[in-house]
């Protein structure tokens, strides 16, 4: 696809804005014309990523992982973040995780991404059924995701207490037999598609990802009006207030998100408040002007080429 992509890209375009993985042959062509460009890179750096996967299955399978990303994925991706003149990524804690594996800081530019306010807003909450609290779950089911730290964190704080509803992909065979075995005796339904609705219905999203450059579903249950809990790996954790808007939690540990879930059903806890802080921080940050920051960066980067290239 790569390939294509780049017999695509005639000598009339400007300036490109590209995705990794995928960005490799058209950013050789792009250097060698001058043309102006942006890499956008959704995970912090992308041998994290695979180091981070690859110790959750030396920890839960019982064979190799062979799922993404491979190591012929790092090292093309790797190749692509050094051809690039700009990357763009989502938080402080991906840029910081691309620096520590020596990747220019003048080079990365720093934008969070943006969020439908309108679409994504909070409905009329309904109650708790009984003493139950409705976890929502959206992602993939796979090993980055930490999907196995709450299934056993929801068995911790007790199955009659917590539901789980699930909404994405099911993952790949080695993911999906594992979410088989763990969420057996648990309160869990899984339904891909649109999670509007899910979120909506939830009183708490958890997202407990061992490697997020951002975590788009986060800002998208905060905007919904959900409180949330994630982990310090995950970049849209900057937004989330420890214990106003949610929980921020270590990676890893179904104890610390276990105790998170306790506090979350404490009646002294008001989930709701929680999720009105949620939905205001967003609209701060979350709107019209991360779009607007992405507009000027590929801007200022084409006209700051243009000089280079024609003094």
């Amino acid at each position: 696809f790569g390939r294509w992509l780049s017999a695509q890209v005639g000598p009339d375009f400007e300036g490109c804005y590209l995705f990794t993985q995928i960005a490799l042959e058209l950013l050789g062509e792009l250097r060698k014309r001058g043309t102006p460009h942006v890499l956008d890179n959704p995970n912090g750096h992308i041998r994290d990523f695979r180091e981070a996967v690859q110790s959750e299955a030396d920890r839960w399978l019982p064979t190799p992982y062979p799922g993404h990303p491979t190591d012929g994925m790092v090292q093309r991706v790797e190749e692509e973040y050094a051809r690039a003149d700009r990357i763009r990524v989502g938080s402080s804690w991906a840029a910081a995780g691309m620096v520590a594996r020596g990747v220019e800081r003048s080079r990365i530019s720093v934008i969070p991404h943006s969020v439908d306010l309108v679409r994504f807003s909070p409905a009329t909450p309904s109650a708790r059924v009984e003493n139950t609290l409705r976890v929502v779950f959206v992602g993939s089911l796979s090993l980055g995701k930490g999907f196995p730290y709450l299934l056993n964190a929801v068995r911790m704080v007790g199955p009659h207490r917590v539901s789980v509803h699930v909404v994405g992909a099911t993952g790949d065979p080695w993911c999906r037999r594992l979410f088989e075995s763990l969420r057996k005796g648990l309160n869990v339904t899984v339904a891909p598609g649109d999670p509007l609705n899910a979120y909506r219905d939830a009183d708490l999203l958890v997202l407990p990802t061992l490697h997020d450059g951002f975590g788009y579903v986060v800002a998208e249950a905060m905007a919904c009006g959900l409180p949330v809990i994630t982990t310090y790996r995950c970049g849209a954790a900057e937004w989330v207030r420890h214990r106003e808007s949610g929980w921020v939690v270590p990676a890893g540990s179904a104890d610390s998100l276990a105790a998170a879930l306790d506090q979350a059903l404490d009646p002294a806890t008001d989930l709701r408040a929680m999720g009105r802080e949620a939905r205001r921080t967003i609209e701060l940050v979350a709107g019209a002007r991360p779009r607007a920051e992405l507009i000027q960066l590929v801007r200022e980067h084409a006209t700051q080429r243009a000089v280079a290239t024609h003094p």
